[in-house]
């Protein structure tokens, strides 16, 4: 490609701003798209609006940019610069890309949705303060000539049409929950405008490395930009087209833990059950308003956004307090999420509201939030002395627009389980010819609940306690230890260090944490005759 000027001038083969030549961004200007005798600067005809900026609810003007500083290359990181006249802050701006302007049916990439500020002419941007800027990867291109690709830029207005142009506005239309149902929008007083620019053919992988089908890391890597900010990753691209999915260990979790959190699913907080804050359990849920831009809460209302890196992003109690906080947003307890169906808000990010909250019908399918509010972990034992998990998450909501509280998920329902399980109840500390449970019989213990068929409902206290104090035999390990643990080798620099080494047995402990601790970690093989793989135990007991 030759070198162009990053303008974009109006192309009589794509009827749109087209920038000839490899350059490192690409602008439409404000002249290009305010000239209102053209036809619509679409590539597929779809109606671009009015093309008068005597008028609100316009796209003034936009740019592709190279974050890196280089020339547009397929699979690069690039950001997307627009500029709009809002008619207020119930408008929404899209953003598209296709890789494909050249074909008859043009298919459109949905990048994100943002709110535009009220002031006419401000450059877009979302109040992440960790990445703020409209950022995207372009598609690949595999032609040693270079390609064509485009983006649109959508500013979908947030009122109806009015029978009478001077007459009030009526309310905000339910787009597709804010996030578009189509790429070319439908309203009145919507605006789209495309443009077309050159893009240098994409780096070959195989020149640069042999990619295996399966990698195990023996180290952990140093994150980097958005890695860093989430808790879970799905999928890593390692290099642009590349890409690898991330196969998690497999974990067993601990089904009673303290300072429980009540999570709810459901736009309108309709069921609601406990999540550990320690683990990564459910989606985001930021609650507030911002002066500048809509959301602006009531004191009264608090209704929750879904902000999330990717679609159905999972994150831990705290992570969700980063994330809330670093949108200027807080944590809650909020009534519902939204806003959507008519209401102003972002409501999403990188992900549409229905994603968010999921089916409830389904448990595979349900999507849970977090909120500030506590959760009870209880257990129903039966007769035989089997138990199952109750939860009894606080009392602070009801359901919204409703006067009843929340249902609790039937398997850990106090009434609908039917998940009973074996345990092994304190034989040794039991008197003779009495039970070592609750039963209905001894009253439910000194603080159980007698229910109906014979069941008790008590409360849980977790206790979790070292092991050994001291060096421990290889035989004594593998009798006494039964929580898992992972390689010490898997944590950060200087986590674990080496406490002793044997033949048969190593143990690690972790800094700050003394000698023999809870968190200490023993390594063994489970026989030595047999096996040679090795086998890790936490010192810990938890009853």
């Amino acid at each position: 490609l030759q070198s162009g000027t990053g303008i974009a001038v109006y192309s009589q083969q794509y009827k749109v701003g087209y920038c000839s030549g490899s350059n490192d961004s690409c602008m439409a200007t404000e002249n290009l798209l305010s000239k209102p005798s053209r036809e619509p600067l679409t590539l597929d005809g779809c109606s671009d609006g009015p093309n008068d900026f005597s008028r609100d609810e316009m796209v003034k003007w936009f740019s592709v940019n190279s974050v890196d500083g280089g020339e547009l290359r397929g699979g690069q990181l690039i950001q997307i610069r627009a500029a709009v006249v809002p008619f207020s802050k119930l408008d929404r701006v899209d953003f598209y890309i296709t890789g494909n302007p050249n074909s008859a049916n043009v298919k459109w990439q949905y990048i994100t949705t943002a709110a535009p500020v009220e002031n006419p002419g401000a450059v877009i941007t979302t109040k992440y303060s960790a990445d703020p800027h409209i950022t995207v990867i372009l598609p690949p291109c595999h032609n040693s000539a270079g390609c064509q690709q485009a983006v649109r830029i959508v500013l979908r207005s947030g009122r109806n049409p009015d029978p009478d142009p001077n007459g009030p506005d009526t309310k905000a239309r339910a787009d597709g929950n804010f996030k578009p149902d189509s790429p070319c929008p439908v309203g009145e007083f919507d605006d789209a405008d495309d443009a077309v620019f050159d893009v240098l053919p994409s780096y070959r992988n195989q020149d640069e490395c042999d990619f295996k089908t399966i990698v195990t890391l023996d180290e952990n890597l140093a994150c980097h930009e958005k890695e860093c900010r989430v808790d879970t990753i799905r999928t890593i691209e390692v290099v642009p087209g590349t890409y690898y999915e991330y196969l998690r260990p497999e974990c067993v979790y601990f089904p009673f833990y303290q300072d429980a959190a009540k999570v709810f699913a459901g736009y309108d907080h309709s069921i609601a059950m406990c999540a550990d804050k320690r683990l990564p359990s459910a989606l985001s849920t930021c609650c507030g308003g911002y002066s500048d831009r809509h959301p602006v809460d009531r004191e009264d209302r608090e209704w929750a956004d879904v902000l999330s890196e990717y679609r159905g992003e999972l994150l831990t109690y705290n992570g969700n307090r980063e994330r809330c906080t670093s949108w200027g947003r807080s944590i809650c307890d909020p009534e519902r999420l939204g806003p959507f169906q008519g209401q102003a808000g972002h409501c999403i990010h990188h992900m549409s509201c229905a994603d968010s909250f999921g089916s409830t019908a389904f448990i595979d399918k349900t999507k849970y939030h977090w909120t500030t509010a506590g959760c009870t972990i209880k257990v129903k034992v039966d007769a035989s002395g089997m138990i199952a998990v109750v939860h009894s998450p606080d009392r602070t909501r009801v359901v919204n627009g409703a006067d009843f509280y929340p249902t609790v998920q039937s398997h850990v329902h106090q009434e609908k389980t039917v998940s009973f399980f074996f345990v092994h109840w304190d034989e040794d500390n039991t008197p003779l010819g009495q039970k070592s449970y609750p039963t209905s019989d001894n009253g439910c213990g000194s603080s159980g609940e007698q229910l109906e068929g014979g069941f008790c409902l008590c409360d849980t206290t977790v206790v979790e306690t070292a092991v050994f104090e001291s060096e421990p035999s290889r035989s004594q390990v593998l009798e006494q230890l039964h929580i898992g643990a992972f390689d010490p080798i898997t944590f950060d620099q200087g986590e674990y260090e080496v406490l002793f080494e044997s033949s048969n047995l190593m143990a690690y402990a972790k800094s700050g944490e003394g000698a023999y601790s809870k968190h200490t970690i023993f390594r063994v093989v489970p026989d030595e005759f047999i096996s040679s793989e090795y086998i890790f135990w936490r010192n810990m007991i938890s009853v």
